[in-house]
């Protein structure tokens, strides 16, 4: 049985890609012992297992996303970060939309400047899913590790930050 959780990245700008990739393999290193340590907890995975406790995904358009998740080849996603507005393709509440069709016990965290012009599509979209949480850019990494793996353990209720916003 694999452990591992997936976290599929969405959004069109590769120094996002980057820097999100990075704080997500720090709960992978030991940069971060307490949160790894309690990821491998809620896991139940062996705390002396070198495999990486989460594999990042990535795509770069609402519509890569979508063909990525429906693609039975590979592997279903725990969870979504994304991105609002991707040109030239579709928006992310878009992407919650076609995803809500099939997919609703996804967990998505929107990660966007953006919250303001698109707040109703948001709010109406996240209705759909069991867990969705907004990040507004730009925000602390530790942060965004924090609500990760608060998302991922299903602990969901110690997250307490004023820049999280919890939308369902």
């Amino acid at each position: 049985m694999d452990n591992k959780s997936r976290v599929l990245i969405i959004d069109d700008d590769k120094d996002i890609h980057d820097i999100l990739n990075m704080a997500l393999d720090s709960i992978n290193r030991d940069e971060k012992k307490s949160l790894r340590k309690s990821l491998l907890e809620e896991l139940s995975v062996n705390s002396s297992s070198k495999s990486p406790l989460i594999d990042i995904f990535h795509a770069y358009q609402g519509e890569e996303a979508i063909s990525l998740l429906r693609d039975d080849s590979q592997p279903a996603m725990d969870l979504l970060v994304l991105d609002m507005l991707m040109p030239p393709g579709i928006n992310g509440a878009e992407v919650m939309k076609e995803l809500s069709k099939t997919s609703k016990d996804l967990k998505i965290i929107i990660s966007t400047a953006y919250f303001h012009d698109l707040e109703d599509q948001i709010r109406e979209m996240a209705q759909h899913f069991n867990s969705v949480y907004l990040l507004m850019k730009p925000f602390n990494l530790n942060i965004f590790v924090d609500l990760v793996t608060g998302v991922l353990s299903e602990k969901e209720s110690d997250l307490n930050s004023k820049d999280i916003l919890k939308l369902k």
